[in-house]
């Protein structure tokens, strides 16, 4: 079995690296290389970066080609650097499109096409469904202070009530931001009207999907698959 370790990349994150990979069989090798080809199409990879992505799912899931909940933020975390639980808990529920509670094949393919490679309006869409904690198509002022909640906290020589008035100010001005009609909601066509007139605006709830930076590192470390290909 494939022994996992995690290591500093030059870059500073952790991502995993195997020390020894294990073998595939012949047939197993088939299977990937068959389901790459219809996988890969409809995403932003080529053929052969989905067969390594494959490869990525087979070592990660110990071979059962399927991941669970408490894996894939693992990955999160790991490889990408994020750190909040409720946004790593709905970024693994806006991949698991069948909502089973678990990422298939083609979920982990298709999540991570617009996870890491999305278009704008991919990732606009993809990070909205995130935020949208109870899949109503809209994100209330109460969901934006679930996601928001903490983000300013108390000092040693500030008092409780003061954290709270400011943080309760600055999630009305998010609100206002991203609320362009003025309904007392956000609909996806708020949020992609304030994100186009200020990028910064994609991340305001905690950042959703892959940096530049972080997707680089995580194609990187397929790299070592390649010998399986």
């Amino acid at each position: 079995m494939a022994d996992l370790t995690r290591t500093k990349s030059a870059l500073g994150v952790e991502p995993f690296v195997h020390k020894f990979l294990m073998p595939l069989s012949i047939l197993e090798r088939k299977d990937i290389r068959n389901s790459a080809v219809e996988l890969q199409k409809g995403t932003h990879f080529t053929v052969e970066e989905t067969r390594l992505l494959l490869l990525k799912l087979w070592y990660t899931s110990k071979t059962n080609m399927v991941l669970d909940r408490f894996v894939f933020r693992d990955l999160l975390h790991g490889v990408f650097n994020l750190t909040d639980d409720i946004l790593m808990d709905r970024i693994f529920r806006v991949f698991d499109e069948d909502v089973d509670n678990s990422i298939n094949q083609r979920e982990w393919i298709r999540g991570l096409s617009t996870f890491i490679r999305g278009t704008a309006t991919e990732r606009i869409a993809f990070s909205f469904q995130v935020y949208d904690l109870n899949n109503d198509g809209v994100v209330s002022r109460d969901e934006l202070f679930t996601l928001l909640r903490g983000c300013v906290d108390a000092d040693y020589t500030s008092p409780q009530d003061e954290a709270d008035e400011i943080q309760k100010d600055l999630i009305d001005i998010i609100f206002r931001k991203l609320d362009k009609d003025r309904d007392g909601r956000i609909s996806l066509q708020d949020f992609t009207a304030a994100v186009e007139a200020d990028e910064l605006m994609l991340s305001v709830l905690g950042r959703a999907v892959a940096s530049a930076t972080d997707a680089k590192v995580f194609m990187g470390l397929l790299d070592q698959y390649r010998p399986q290909l």
